[in-house]
This record gives structure tokens, sequence and C-alpha cells, in this order.
């Protein structure tokens, strides 16, 4: 065989690799939806009575009405992934459809106040808003950039005289966001993911 049939040989394999590796990135960076996983990690808890001082030197309020703890907990949001998340108002291709936001149900825990902790609007844009006597947390999604990573703040106080927030105390219903894979992690575990319709 002569030179010029491996020269031909070698370039259509070479070709045929570029055209493999291409099909593979464009359909990582074009078409792969956007994994979006939320998790919320205990960070404090304070309860008054388990500490070495005067049962009446340190007590908590809300108005008039008294708390037995603060909890101190961290909700966090990463979007792998290649793509955005963009969210309109109004779906002028659907206008039937009912869009949902991702929430977390808390149970015997009580949202006292919010704050982002790495705010950046550039990044993000996602109003947090309350519910259900503050026990749900709303996570309203207007933007988020590929490869964000989100946190916020959570203060509130558990109820039933917990000492701790436990695994069992947050369900995380993933909502409807278009195209977006939802997930959870930290002490929001599989199981307690749920539907939305719930």
């Amino acid at each position: 065989m002569n030179p010029e049939f491996w020269i031909s040989i070698g370039i259509g394999a070479v070709g045929v690799a570029f055209g493999i590796g291409a099909t593979l990135w464009a359909g990582r960076r074009l078409s792969h939806r956007p994994r979006l996983k939320i998790g919320v990690t205990p960070r404090a808890t304070i309860v008054p009575q388990e500490l070495d001082i005067e049962p009446n030197l340190l007590r908590f309020f809300v108005k008039e009405r008294q708390i037995y703890n603060l909890c101190l907990l961290h909700v966090e949001l990463r979007l792998d992934g290649f793509r955005d998340i963009i969210l309109a108002r109004h779906d002028s291709n659907n206008p039937d459809r009912t869009l949902i936001n991702p929430f977390i149900q808390f149970t015997d825990f009580q949202i006292l106040a919010l704050h982002t902790l790495n705010n950046d609007e550039s990044a993000f844009y996602i109003p947090l808003a309350r519910s259900r006597s503050d026990t749900r947390l709303h996570i309203n999604f207007q933007r988020m950039k590929a490869g964000t990573i989100v946190r916020f703040q959570i203060l509130g106080t558990l109820f039933r005289q917990r000492t701790e927030f436990t695994e069992d105390q947050a369900a995380l219903f993933p909502g409807t966001l278009p195209d977006v894979d939802v997930s959870s992690f930290g002490l929001i575990q599989a199981d307690h993911l749920r539907s939305t319709d719930a």
C-alpha cells in the first residue's frame, strides 16, 4: 500500500474522532438539562435551659410570645451543568401553564428571619418568601447562572421542646421549573423529596 493510502486513513480517523468529540461537547453544552441541588444544613442551636446560667437570665421572645430556643440553618442552592436558569414571568407560548417554584416544608420549625449570605445579583436573583405560619420557605427563581452556588441563612425556632434540627424536619417540593432537574442533599434526603402536588 502506498503512503497516500495511509495518509487518507489517518485523516479519516482524525476526522471521525473530531466529529465524535464535537458531538459530545455540543450535547453537553447545548442540550443538557441544568441540575439544581437544594440542601439544608443546621449550623447552631441555642437552648438557654441547657446553658450554665441563671434560668431567667437569658430568654427569647418573638413579639410577646416566649420561644425556648434559636436555631440557625443554612440553605444552599447549586446549579450544575452549562445552562443558566432564566424564568419569564409569563410564558406567551403556553399561557395556561402554571409555574411552581421549589419550596421547603419544615416540621416543628418556624422561620423568624432570612438572609442571603453571598448576594450577587449579577449571578442570581432568587427572592425568598414564607407561608403556612412561617413553616414553608418558597424559593422564587428569577435567574441563576450555571455553576453558581447560593447560600441563605435561616434563623428560626424549634417546636415541641426539640433541642436540635434533624433530617425528618425538612421536605423539599421540587416545583415545576421547566427543563430543570431538581435534587436534594444535606438533611433533605431523597426520601424527603416530595411531590409538588402534595
